[in-house]
């Protein structure tokens, strides 16, 4: 379901940028995270079925806890 919720994201993300009267370079800015997102999602799921659960988690807590001080 989450890469589903992503496909309709991707494809109806330029119609709503569009919409919503961003200049065209603009628009390219979201659809780039969302493929992102997209890659980290399949990295953070190939993490879990290697390494487990719980220390992937804990990894990626204390990664964003770094990253946002």
């Amino acid at each position: 379901m989450n890469l589903l919720a992503a496909y309709f994201l991707a494809n109806w993300l330029p119609v709503i940028m569009t919409e919503a009267g961003t200049a065209p370079r603009r628009r390219c800015w979201p659809a780039h995270l969302l493929v992102g997102g997209i890659a980290g999602n399949l990295l953070l799921g190939w993490f879990v079925d290697r390494r487990g659960f719980g220390p992937t988690l804990a990894i990626t807590f204390l990664t964003a806890a770094w990253r946002s001080r």
